[in-house]
């Protein structure tokens, strides 16, 4: 449990809620403890989530400990006699076949099997790459699996470590898959204005689940019983002077006796004078969609946690308030209830920012309630509501600060949050 004075024991999964003044995004996040513990040398490290480098800092030393590894947590011992954790809200590491967790490599292999160019080397789900966009890629998750085809596509495949790129695809059109820790993000781009601003693409899944559209404009994959096993995200585009629009639908098709989808850009958006191009379009797929979550007023019964991105502030054209809920299994990273956690500092990476000011007051609460990956402004999980819409939290501030807004688009900055528990 964070608040703030003195240190308490921590014996229960810490969960967050971010109130910010104005809007902000982040795209990455991490939670970092130390525990006291017996002392023993320590070289440096450096840690990686997805595709955001996260470099070792004095508070970040220490020898690391395989053995308490979890999905989402590295933890190091410390020559003052401290434990340290890092932990993040998606996964870090991934399960071999003898059970030990061993750290994501996302970096593309040339495949195993037929027909597959590429596949990722080593993470809890395998993508699979065709030659050609002739031929599907393949999302696997244990038995589980999606894979979709770009119709009339062609272009070979080219990798350079977790990017697959296949050069026209369709006519002035390029499409890139990147195989990150929770999510393949394919990457449409549209070259020039004359590119076609709709593609349809035949979906296949394993047998067992079927495809629904969501409320959030995007498509989940499930298995019949309330799991949500695979979510493609709403599409937003951006053009090459940074501006963006999520003017992108994303429309599923079952009339047809099988299942398709589109993604169509909005033609206005795109003959605009001031468009610049290249405009890239960005619909990513997540596996096993994890609790990271935006409540939005504005759409009060509409869920908005398979982003990978969180969305929070004021919208002052609408009046709408956003706020998102973070979740970190700190329980997992240190093992022992009866650890006394002696200090938490969590990070946010911000890469997009709509305001008029250069500053933002973030403060940071603790959730009173668990949430699913269904939660809304409305609802924790899709059924049953808050008690108070927009989420159920301490009144207490956890931590405040007033944050720099002058960012732009996978600036890659990172404001850090000390939280004395």
């Amino acid at each position: 449990m964070l608040g703030k004075g003195r240190p308490t024991r921590h014996q229960r999964v810490v969960q967050l809620v971010l109130v910010f003044a104005l809007i902000l995004s982040s795209f990455a996040s991490s939670l970092t403890l130390s525990v006291q513990a017996a002392p023993e040398p320590v070289p440096p490290r450096v840690l990686s989530n997805g595709n955001v480098p996260i470099t070792a800092g004095p508070e970040m030393t220490g020898q690391e400990l395989p053995t308490l590894r979890t999905r989402t947590s590295h933890t190091y011992l410390g020559s003052d006699g401290t434990y340290q954790a890092q932990i993040f809200p998606g996964s870090i590491n991934y399960q071999d076949a003898n059970g030990a967790w061993q750290p994501i490599d996302n970096t593309l292999v040339p495949g195993r099997d037929k027909d597959v160019a590429y596949q990722n080397k080593a993470n809890h789900y395998r993508v699979q790459l065709p030659p050609t966009l002739q031929a599907p890629v393949r999302i696997n998750a244990g038995d589980a699996w999606v894979a979709f085809s770009l119709k009339g596509a062609s272009g070979k495949a080219s990798a350079k470590g977790a990017i697959a790129t296949y050069t026209d695809a369709l006519p002035g059109l390029d499409v890139t898959y990147e195989a990150s820790n929770d999510l393949v993000k394919e990457t449409v781009t549209l070259r020039t204005a004359t590119a076609v601003p709709s593609v349809t693409y035949d979906l296949q899944l394993s047998p067992g689940l079927s495809a629904t559209g969501n409320a959030a404009g995007g498509l989940d994959v499930g298995d019949g019983k309330g799991q949500v096993l695979f979510s493609l995200e709403k599409p937003f585009m951006v053009d090459a002077a940074g501006v963006p629009s999520d003017a992108v639908s994303l429309n599923l098709d079952q009339a047809s006796g099988g299942n398709t989808f589109t993604v169509t850009a909005d033609p206005v958006w795109l003959a605009d004078s001031a468009r610049k191009y290249p405009v890239v379009i960005d619909p990513s797929v997540q596996i096993n969609p994890i609790t990271t979550c935006t409540l939005n007023s504005s759409n009060p019964t509409t869920s908005y946690c398979t982003s990978s991105a969180v969305a929070v502030g004021r919208d002052g054209g609408t009046g709408s308030t956003g706020r998102s809920l973070l979740q970190f299994n700190v329980q997992g990273a240190v093992g022992d209830s009866q650890v006394r956690v002696l200090q938490a500092q969590m990070g946010l990476y911000g890469y997009q920012s709509a305001s008029a000011t250069a500053t933002a007051h973030v403060e940071i609460h603790r959730v009173t309630r668990a949430w699913t990956s269904n939660a809304s402004w409305n609802t924790y999980d899709g059924t049953h509501t808050w008690t108070s819409p927009g989420g159920d939290y301490d009144s207490t501030v956890a931590y405040s600060s007033d944050v720099n807004l002058r960012l732009t688009r996978c600036s890659g900055h990172l404001n850090a949050w000390g939280v004395m528990p």
